[in-house]
């Protein structure tokens, strides 16, 4: 490995390889999530997104067409990241 290499470090993920689960709670963090979830989308990346309640799913679907599915649960709670976990392990694009 030259010094070059060394210096741009690990080369990026080939589009496909990988899922971006994007979420964010603020106004700011949401226009960045978004923003990230369509540039991965256009790249290829299978994108799921997370939203805290259905109407915020809403939007985000609404926003984010290219989104294979919304996971929904605020992350307050163990028994609420278990139940997103779960949705998550059980998605297959058609979540909500």
């Amino acid at each position: 490995m030259s010094d070059l290499d060394e210096q741009r470090g690990p080369e990026p993920p080939v589009a496909g390889d990988e899922t971006a689960t994007l979420r964010g709670s603020l106004e700011r963090q949401r226009a960045l999530g978004l923003m990230a979830g369509q540039l991965l989308a256009e790249q290829g990346h299978v994108v799921v997104l997370h939203a805290r309640t259905d109407a915020r799913a809403a939007d985000a679907r609404a926003a984010l067409l290219r989104a294979e599915a919304v996971l929904v649960g605020d992350l307050s709670t163990l028994a609420a990241m278990r139940d997103v976990a779960e949705q998550a392990n059980a998605s297959d694009g058609s979540t909500r």
